[in-house]
């Protein structure tokens, strides 16, 4: 008959037992970590991105992409990616991501276009891929979806086509050349109203308040209404304008003209709303300096007439 363990028996199996357990214990605390360090990376990234399993099913999503939307986790997990919140707008974008997702199971990196809605119904530009994760064995365990809002890049684009075809539309009416920069301008802008003013104009528009130190930059003049210059402004009171965004033009290096947009809201313009009226700008120069050219033109072909007379 085996006697009772002794106290120190016992003692000896549970440390026995805690050593065994150990390296099960740090290696679930490992997981743990790692997990929370993937987790903490997919959220800090500004990208979209996500897992999915290899028949579409959302298990993962990062925070960008939820508050792009609007979403929370209990929204989309679970669920087929292609049935989620951000596609269900448009059943051919659903139909190319099923066909895309069975694409990535059998082991493709897949490429892809689309556009989405944010939460406030906005709508964005999204360059797409679905990247397979495999095993050791070499067998699809997982798929990565990711995207990258293009929308900036892509409208930056389309304004550069828009100005194009803009200057292949230009005549050989040089005022009229200018009224389609100026209203082109305040078009991509989203602005109230768009006016080139030439130099002889600018003591009488806002527009000197806000070039007069500007040089060669684009500037900024806000609360119009109480501004020295806007108060004396006709537009400016009657639309009640509140900012006038404006950029020198120039022609042979002298300011000729100021062209400026103006917005019933104080607006912050990105660096490529400004390239816009970089652009417009300059444009209206080369014209102002083809205006000069045939207005010299006339001038010699006048006085050879005078001297052939004479």
């Amino acid at each position: 008959m085996t006697g009772k363990p002794t106290y120190e028996e016992l003692e000896r199996r549970v440390k026995a037992l805690e050593r065994e357990a150990y390296p099960r214990r740090k290696a679930e605390e490992a997981l743990r970590q790692s997990e929370g360090k993937i987790r903490a990376i997919l959220d800090q990234t500004f990208q979209f991105i996500g897992l999915l399993t290899t028949d579409g099913i959302l298990v993962e999503a990062n925070r960008a992409s939820l508050q792009f939307a609007g979403l929370t986790e209990s929204d989309v997990l679970g669920k087929p990616f292609w049935e989620t919140p951000w596609w269900i707008h448009s059943p051919e974008l659903q139909q190319d991501l099923r066909q895309a997702i069975e694409k990535a199971a059998k082991g493709e990196v897949v490429f892809f276009h689309a556009n989405h809605y944010d939460l406030e119904g906005g709508v964005h530009y999204i360059d797409g891929s679905i990247k397979p994760v495999t095993d050791g064995d070499g067998k699809v365990v997982f798929l990565i979806p990711e995207g990258h809002d293009v929308t900036i890049r892509k409208r930056a684009q389309e304004r550069l086509h828009r100005i194009n075809d803009c200057f292949l539309n230009f005549g050989s009416d040089i005022s009229a050349n200018i009224d389609l920069l100026t209203d082109l301008c305040g078009t991509l802008l989203d602005a109230d109203l768009a006016r080139y003013d030439h130099l002889e104009r600018i003591e009488e528009r806002a527009s000197l308040g806000v070039l007069r130190d500007a040089g060669d930059e684009v500037m900024v003049l806000n609360d119009l209404a109480n501004h020295p210059q806007g108060t004396r402004d006709r537009d400016v009171s009657e639309l009640r304008l509140q900012t006038c965004v404006g950029k020198n033009v120039k022609c042979g290096g002298e300011i000729v003209g100021t062209l400026c947009v103006f917005f019933e809201r104080d607006v912050v313009l990105s660096d490529d709303d400004k390239e816009v009226l970089e652009i417009a700008a300059s444009a209206i120069g080369v014209e102002e300096a083809r205006k000069r050219a045939d207005e010299e033109k006339e001038r010699l072909e006048a006085r050879l007439q005078r001297s052939k007379k004479m």
